[in-house]
């Protein structure tokens, strides 16, 4: 990310964790491994935290979007709520300051 610093404008995260059924529908496979979407803060996920405060060190203030989660239990609005207060509080916690 330092190599880059001021050149990165925009972010997108989506969280990824091992696929338990590689069989099921919308599992993605990279290099041999088997990946599904996943709820942002999920365990098994990706902790975005790092990545949030290594974007903050090298002074970024861009956008970051979010790749759609999959939930069995949540509509889309109450996905797409969920998601952004996620991120907000990892955002907050990385040290930005988020209306």
């Amino acid at each position: 990310m330092k190599k880059l610093g001021k050149r990165i404008f925009q972010v997108s995260v989506q969280s990824l964790r091992e696929a338990k059924d590689k069989s099921a529908e919308g599992v993605m496979k990279y290099k041999g491994f088997y990946y599904e979407r996943c709820l942002i803060g999920d365990e098994e996920g990706i902790d975005f935290y790092d990545a949030f405060r290594g974007l903050r060190e090298i002074g970024f203030d861009g956008y970051v979007t979010i790749i759609e989660p999959i939930s069995k239990i949540m509509d889309n609005r109450e996905l797409a709520k969920y998601a952004y207060r996620k991120v907000k509080e990892l955002l907050i916690k990385a040290g930005y300051s988020i209306p």
